[in-house]
């Protein structure tokens, strides 16, 4: 026969009772303070990878701005440039016009100038003159370049040119305000036109009308056309004239209101801009 089972005790019962209340409490807390927690737990998160895409982002800003710099250095590194050399007259300054006509070219050309080159002017065949230029022409690196020479800058040029002097040679020579005569009335100015009889050299010729520099009273052919009498009877390859209205030795200072005086700056500028796009020719 079986035995009946026995029926439980009254504590055992109690017992059992109360560890079912505690682990309902206990799994109802925790339910409690899953449901609580988890939208924190969300937030959190959020707010975790909300900072991981801004890192991100910021990372790649990052990369995106090297990699602009190392492209705009190649650019740099890679362009042609070209560059204009200034040389002055007699004291060695340039003009207050010159510098505004200078301002117009600074973003298209790569400037070298000296605020004052002490030049020998006893005499141009001065080895201290020849070092100033040689000096700047280094600076272009063998990049193409141009001299802009006035006055006593353009007796130093042809000086260097007849003694071949200048190398690399430029792409192109501007001469402004060129002096025929000084005060002793001697040829050997326009002697010095010997030293690029023939040249390769695309050469541009800019003086103003009332220049004193280019008229004697013993002299056939005054002014400006007496100079370009001259220079078409040396064969040059390629040569350009500018004749300034009103303007006197100091190119590109004339006489009149400052509206016109820029007017001519302008016209400069455009000159000097379709000159530089000529090449020296191979010899």
């Amino acid at each position: 026969m079986k035995r009946k089972a026995e029926p439980q005790s009254k504590q055992t019962h109690i017992k059992k009772s109360k560890e079912d209340f505690n682990h309902h409490n206990i799994k109802h807390s925790i339910n409690q303070n899953e449901t609580v927690c988890k939208p924190n737990l969300n937030e959190d998160s959020i707010q975790e990878n909300e900072q991981n895409d801004n890192c991100i982002q910021e990372h790649e800003q990052k990369v995106d701005t090297i990699q602009e710099s190392e492209q705009k250095e190649d650019s740099i590194e890679n362009k042609q440039i070209h560059h204009l050399i200034i040389l002055p007259g007699a004291m060695g300054k340039i003009t207050k016009d010159f510098h505004s006509l200078l301002t117009k070219l600074e973003s298209t050309y790569n400037i070298i100038k000296r605020e004052k080159l002490t030049w020998n002017t006893r005499s141009t065949k001065s080895t201290s003159n020849f070092d100033l230029v040689k000096d700047m022409i280094k600076e272009t690196n063998g990049q193409p370049y141009t001299i802009i020479a006035n006055s006593f800058g353009n007796r130093i040029v042809l000086e260097m040119l007849g003694h071949h002097l200048i190398d690399p040679l430029p792409q192109s020579i501007i001469m402004c305000g060129y002096p025929l005569y000084g005060p002793k009335n001697t040829n050997d100015r326009i002697e010095h036109f010997d030293s690029i009889q023939n040249s390769k050299i695309p050469f541009c010729f800019i003086s103003g009308n009332q220049d004193e520099f280019l008229t004697r009273s013993f002299m056939k052919t005054k002014g400006f056309d007496a100079l370009k009498s001259i220079v078409n009877c040396l064969n040059l390859e390629t040569v350009t004239y500018h004749c300034v209205d009103k303007g006197a030795h100091s190119i590109p200072t004339i006489k009149g209101s400052k509206n016109v005086q820029m007017h001519v700056i302008n016209e400069l500028v455009d000159l000097i801009k379709s000159q530089t796009k000529l090449q020296t020719k191979p010899i």
